[in-house]
C-alpha cells in the first residue's frame, strides 16, 4: 500500500496513484444485517486531499471496492495532537456491495498536494472493514530522503530605479509568482550576484 508521491513542493498532482491493500475480500459495504460501511483514511501531516476540490481521476467498477461519491463522498478534517502537530485527514468511504475479485487495488487521484518541504512527511493508511475493524494498516515515516524537486517561478521581475553600474542606494523591488503553492509565513530566499543589500522590506 502506499502514496505515489513525486513532484515539487506544494505542486497540485493531477495524477496520484494510492495502492491499497486487504486481507479480507469483502470490506466495504455489506448487504445484511446492516449495510454499514468501510473506509479508507489517509492521515497525513499536510493537507493532502482539499475538500471540494481534489477529486477521482479513475475508479473501478462499481461492484469492486469502489470509492464512494455523492453522499458517500471523501472528507477532509484537520486535529492537532497532544504534541500540537497538525494532522489531516482524508476519509473515502468504501461502497460495494460485492466481494472483491483480489486483494489488491490502485487509484489515481486528481488535484491533490503534496508537502511544502523536500522530505515526505510521514503518513498513514489505515483500512477498515464494513463492521468498523481495521483491516489493513501502512504507515510511512519521514525519512530524510528529499525525494521532491525544487520549482522554477513564474514572472520573476527585478526592476530598479537605477540600474547603472556602481549606483549607490538605488530602490529596487523584486517580484514574483511561484509556480507551486506555498505555506503562510514562509522564508524566501534572494540570491544577488554583485549587488549589496542594505536594508529590505516585503510587501504582499
Amino acid at each position: 500500500m502506499g502514496l505515489a508521491l513525486s513532484g515539487s513542493p506544494g505542486e497540485q498532482v493531477n495524477q496520484l496513484e494510492i495502492s491499497l491493500k486487504s486481507s479480507n475480500t469483502h470490506i466495504g459495504k455489506t448487504l445484511l444485517p446492516l449495510k454499514t460501511s468501510g473506509m479508507v483514511i489517509v492521515n497525513s501531516e499536510w493537507l493532502f486531499w482539499e475538500q471540494f476540490k481534489s477529486q477521482y481521476i479513475y475508479l473501478i467498477t462499481t461492484l469492486y471496492f469502489p470509492f464512494g461519491n455523492n453522499d458517500d463522498a471523501p472528507m477532509s478534517l484537520k486535529y492537532t495532537d497532544p504534541d500540537f502537530i497538525d494532522h489531516y485527514l482524508a476519509i473515502f468511504p468504501l461502497i460495494n456491495t460485492a466481494p472483491m475479485m483480489d486483494l489488491i487495488r490502485i487509484y489515481t487521484l486528481g488535484d491533490v498536494l503534496m508537502p511544502y518541504g523536500y522530505d515526505i512527511l510521514s503518513y498513514v493508511i489505515s483500512i477498515s472493514d464494513y463492521s468498523g475493524a481495521l483491516d489493513s494498516y501502512y504507515e510511512v515515516y519521514n525519512a530524510g530522503t528529499d525525494i521532491f524537486k525544487s520549482a522554477s517561478t513564474n514572472d520573476l521581475n527585478l526592476t530598479c530605479d537605477n540600474l547603472s553600474d556602481g549606483v549607490d542606494n538605488t530602490f529596487c523591488t523584486i517580484s514574483l509568482r511561484p509556480s507551486n503553492k506555498i505555506q503562510p509565513y514562509s522564508v524566501i530566499l534572494v540570491n544577488l550576484q554583485g549587488m549589496y543589500v542594505s536594508t529590505n522590506s516585503c510587501m504582499f
